[in-house]
């Protein structure tokens, strides 16, 4: 088996489509790169379920280098709890100012959108992050 390096410490403060979040929830459950990862694990299920335990590792490192081979490139983030984003501070700076409400960037209102959620929910801030890569030895093991 191979020896994975450790997970970076670099924060995350935004993902992307191919990134595949760990955690619970509505906005967790709906998120593209979860749906995509499902859909990889799924397609390896008759495969897995008969596999001995080495193969089966093997399946879940395929599944998992399939997200890491994406374009951009897919990762397995965590939600850090207990650091206050630059996106929070200004987040709570401006609520219930209707004009610095309307100035929020875009890119969030769009973001919020695709995820069924309106810029007013207070659970942006778990969607904004900050996110860390959980590694490549748990990703596996979120794959078995």
């Amino acid at each position: 088996m191979p020896v994975f390096p450790p997970p970076s410490q670099k924060l995350v403060y935004r993902y992307h489509e191919n990134d595949v979040l760990c955690g619970r929830g509505h906005a967790v459950n709906v998120h593209l790169g979860n749906k995509q990862f499902r859909d990889i694990c799924a397609s390896r299920k008759d495969n897995f379920d008969t596999a001995t335990k080495h193969q089966k590792r093997l399946i879940a490192l395929s599944a998992v280098e399939e997200i890491l081979e994406m374009d951009p490139t897919g990762r397995f983030l965590e939600r850090v709890d207990g650091v206050e984003t630059a996106e929070e501070q200004r987040w709570n700076h401006v609520n219930g100012d209707a004009d610095a409400e309307a100035n929020m960037s875009q890119s969030c209102a769009r973001h919020f959108k695709k995820i069924g959620m309106s810029e007013n929910d207070k659970k942006w801030k778990k969607c904004i992050g900050p996110w860390r890569d959980i590694g490549m030895e748990r990703a596996v093991q979120k794959a078995c």
